[in-house]
């Protein structure tokens, strides 16, 4: 049976590569019938809170992940003890004694002589030994090859690589060794990651040999890069999943975005209908460059694709029915949608002044009135109310009604115009739809405020 792993570490709140990592594991295992284990790496004490394994749970559970298995790696220290000493009586780890000066000054001499920096066996032994020793992994010194499901056939000489260490002075161990080691423990069969671990797989598969456990197969996913071509971070724009939510993005819209980067064809639908397409055999072997714009075109799909029953019990409240058809086709953030309620029915609200006055007569407000109330636009329902309702088309009687009588207007002037003090937006859903369900009344105080 497929047994994938998502692994974070809660020093920090899950970002948009995190994201990415859950999400493929997940549509992997899914579309397998697997099983997803979630293994939260607790090891640094320094820097894990509590907090922030409760804000790993809340973010999957907002992206509408779930797992089947849970541990701390923290849970497993016994275990990984036990192989730790395995390891040891095969040969497989020696100890060594150098001082962080002593391997500053070995890398320094090594650079000068137009050297790679790489870790002398010979010369450590020279080290005298003493009580404190740090641990490493002895490479088999030879090309290590697997095939990776995204990436394809790889090779590695492990000539050129340091043995890597895997305990530190004061015992802590490695998370290189620490992951293989929860890996086997675990059964996981598929490890699936981004490109930027390659260089860690051939010394795990080492290890994975050295401990007697059955290889698990690998898949490298491309890395995400920003606009600028380099690798997506925090400062570039990689916000965490809390800040996404709090701004009113999708869930479903950052699955497919993370999903998508590095495909060639078009994925979408649901996690269920997403997971039955899942192939990652299909993923590009290429660097793909990542937008949020991306995700706000694939938002603003989804939105279109609602029916006001779709929306959340919490966004229900914020429009009326009857409103939603005609605004979903314009709303990206989910704070768009009250906004729009906003703007057609609260007689307070008052759009940001965007109009070019200098093109437009001083009287141009008291004339747009005149016209509404007198072409036949409006329909007065009780005088001493001032209730109005709209007479059919009020929309295209209303512009017509204004251009004859102020014919030097260009009718294209005039609509922007119009739709800026009503709406406060240069765009936004066709004004013969949207007129209609905003209140003569308060587009008659729209007018009177924008008055000069």
């Amino acid at each position: 049976m497929v047994r994938v792993r998502f692994a974070p570490s809660p020093t920090g709140r899950l970002h948009l590569g995190n994201a990415r990592t859950a999400v493929l594991n997940a549509l992997f295992s899914a579309h397998h019938g697997g099983v997803v284990v979630l293994r939260i790496d607790d090891t640094d004490d320094a820097r894990c809170r509590p907090e922030y394994v409760q804000d790993i749970y809340r973010d999957l559970r907002w992206l509408g992940l779930s797992w089947d298995e849970e541990f701390t790696q923290s849970s497993n220290a016994d275990k990984r003890r036990a192989m730790f000493q395995t390891l040891k009586n095969s040969g497989r780890l020696y100890p060594c004694f150098e001082t962080p000066e002593q391997l500053t000054q070995w890398r320094e001499d090594q650079l000068s002589k137009n050297l790679p920096p790489h870790y002398d066996r010979v010369k450590g032994k020279s080290v005298p030994a003493h009580d404190r020793p740090y641990w490493r992994f002895a490479l088999s010194q030879q090309e290590i090859k697997w095939q990776d499901l995204i990436q394809g056939s790889m090779v590695c000489d492990t000539r050129h690589l340091s043995d890597p260490v895997v305990m530190r002075h004061d015992g802590a161990m490695s998370y290189v060794l620490a992951s293989v080691m929860d890996d086997v423990d675990r059964r996981i069969t598929h490890i699936i990651r981004g490109a930027d671990h390659l260089t860690n797989t051939a010394i795990q598969i080492e290890m994975f040999h050295a401990l007697g456990a059955d290889m698990p197969c690998w898949a490298h996913f491309p890395l995400m890069l920003d606009q600028n071509g380099d690798k997506f971070s925090k400062r570039s724009g990689s916000k965490t999943l809390q800040e996404l939510r709090e701004e009113g993005w999708l869930p479903l819209a950052i699955v497919q975005a993370v999903t998508q980067l590095g495909l060639s064809h078009q994925i979408s639908g649901d996690f269920a209908h997403m997971a039955a397409q899942f192939s990652l055999s299909e993923y590009s072997k290429a660097n793909g460059k990542f937008s949020m714009h991306d995700v706000e075109m694939i938002q603003s799909r989804l939105w279109s694709n609602m029916t006001y029953q779709d929306l959340s019990p919490d966004l229900q409240r914020c429009i009326d029915p009857n409103l939603w058809p005609v605004v979903r086709d314009n709303v990206v953030l989910a704070g768009d949608v009250p906004l729009w309620q906003q703007i057609c029915t609260d007689p307070h609200w008052v759009a940001p002044d965007g109009v070019d006055w200098s093109q437009l007569p001083l009287d141009f407000c008291d004339l747009a009135i005149d016209v509404l109330k007198s072409g036949g636009i409006v329909k007065q329902l009780d005088e001493k109310s001032g209730n109005m309702v709209w007479q059919t088309d009020p929309w295209h009687h209303w512009i017509n009604g204004l251009l004859a009588a102020c014919p030097e207007l260009k009718k294209g002037l005039v609509a922007r115009t119009l739709r800026m003090i009503l709406t406060g937006r240069t765009g936004g859903p066709k004004m013969e739809d949207l007129l209609p369900v905003i209140s003569p009344k308060i587009v008659q105080a729209r007018l009177e405020h924008r008055k000069h």
